[in-house]
């Protein structure tokens, strides 16, 4: 099964724009953080996709209380993933999880 990432998503292509934006306004602000900068993109990313994209891409659930959907990078962070489009996928927090796990364990391996 292929991968359904956000890069041909033009809400999510338009919030990275829009967040680009922001995070180049909240530079000139004094006390700027670029935590706050990257909480603020991923935020406004996560948000769009959500709304555009409101299905697990692994399971079709549409998410609930107890199993909500989140933004997943498909290639994990800690392993050079981007927080770009190409690497973001719309998934259930079970699949996310579970994910996770893997990505640790195979992290574990490496070392």
């Amino acid at each position: 099964m292929a991968t359904e990432t956000l890069k041909n998503n033009s809400a999510v292509n338009e919030a990275v724009d829009h967040a680009v934006e922001v995070i180049k306004k909240m530079r000139t602000m004094p006390g700027f953080s670029a935590e706050k900068a990257l909480e603020e993109y991923w935020n406004i990313i996560e948000d769009a996709a959500l709304e555009s994209h409101p299905w697990c891409t692994i399971c079709g659930t549409k998410g609930d209380k107890k199993n909500p959907l989140t933004l997943d990078h498909i290639k994990p962070k800690v392993q050079g993933g981007s927080s770009k489009p190409d690497n973001l996928r719309v998934v259930c927090l079970r699949h996310n999880d579970e994910k996770s796990g893997q990505d640790r364990a195979g992290a574990a391996k490496r070392r």
